[in-house]
């Protein structure tokens, strides 16, 4: 896995999303791990999680970390894409597209979308975070670990 990191000026509240479109290549996977906020970018306390049959209030301060370890940490799928992004431990099925363990621990889960049948051109999966509130207008640092094939 690469690592991103770039800092990011905040100005409303906002949410974090991941969304991967899928191009020419049967082969074409990505995965995402690790996806940390770090203070001052968010107020302390809950936050909003989206709705969902159970929603999921998160602490942000004063960093979080979304390992996607025991679950998706108050990510949702959207019902407005046209599949979904799964929390997986290693790709299955087709060997040397995906990463062979995760960032965390080398032995968790990250998201992961591939672009094998059934996928076809175009096709997007989005996975979408809690609400996340800002801190005035600070500048925050968002940093997360990826891979991406084909």
């Amino acid at each position: 896995l690469r690592q991103y990191q770039g800092p990011g000026t905040i100005t409303t509240d906002f949410r974090i999303v991941l969304k991967a479109t899928t191009g020419t290549s049967y082969a074409g996977a990505i995965a995402v791990d690790d996806i940390t906020l770090t203070w001052p970018c968010c107020t302390a306390g809950p936050l909003q999680a989206p709705p969902s049959p159970t929603p999921t209030p998160v602490s942000l301060c004063p960093s979080v970390t979304t390992t996607f370890t025991t679950s998706l940490q108050g990510y949702h799928q959207t019902k407005s894409d046209d599949f979904d992004w799964t929390r997986q431990r290693r790709l299955p099925g087709v060997a040397g597209t995906g990463p062979g363990s995760d960032h965390t621990s080398g032995t968790g889960y990250y998201v992961y979308i591939g672009a094998s049948f059934p996928r076809s051109l175009g096709e997007v999966a989005k996975l979408v975070s809690p609400l996340y509130k800002r801190f005035a207008t600070a500048t925050c640092s968002v940093s997360f670990w990826y891979h991406m094939y084909g």
